[in-house]
């Protein structure tokens, strides 16, 4: 019996196709028995996991304390206007004050001058002077009116703490994990 060149060919071919296929099967069922080799690429999707969501957490983090920040930049600001308003309320008076003071002495913005003062019987002098200390006081008691105001008025203070105390609890979770 003579085989045919070409059929020689052909069967040579599936024997080699055979002994491909099979060299698959083999390699897929060492690649499953590698216990080792697979736990290694679970490890490595699970760390790439964890970091997308550390940093997914940590750009949420920052994006609480940018806003956090411009709270308490806001809250300053409103603070600081009303200090400002309270104080300028408290120099206009002193002003006042200190011009009435002025005119009283020079005589003029009142209807008592020096000489009916003196013919009432009053020193002019000591008038004046009692007209200044008490819009001294006045204006003292203005002014510490402010500063009982921005004492009794904490919130921007309060404010920064918390976003302070805010942070760092996030810093202090964050390294814990």
């Amino acid at each position: 019996m003579s085989v045919d060149p070409d059929d020689k060919k052909a069967l040579a071919a599936d024997i080699e196709q055979a002994r491909e296929e099979l060299a698959e099967t083999v390699d897929a069922l060492v690649a499953k028995t590698d216990v080792k080799r697979r736990v290694g690429e679970k490890a490595e999707e699970v760390k790439a996991e964890v970091k997308a969501t550390v940093a997914a957490k940590a750009q949420e983090a920052k994006e609480k304390v940018g806003h956090a920040k411009d709270t308490v930049v806001a809250k300053a600001a409103e603070a600081k206007e009303k200090v400002a308003e309270k104080a300028a309320d408290a120099k206009d008076a002193a002003v006042e004050a200190k011009e009435a003071a002025a005119a009283k002495v020079r005589g003029t913005g009142t209807q008592a001058t020096a000489g009916t003062l003196a013919d009432e019987g009053q020193d002019p002098t000591a008038q004046t002077k009692d007209l200044l200390a008490g819009q001294a006081l006045t204006a003292k008691a203005k002014a510490d009116q402010v500063v009982v105001t921005a004492k009794r008025n904490p919130v921007p203070f309060a404010v920064l703490a918390a976003a302070l105390a805010a942070v760092i609890a996030l810093i202090l979770r964050n390294r814990g994990r």
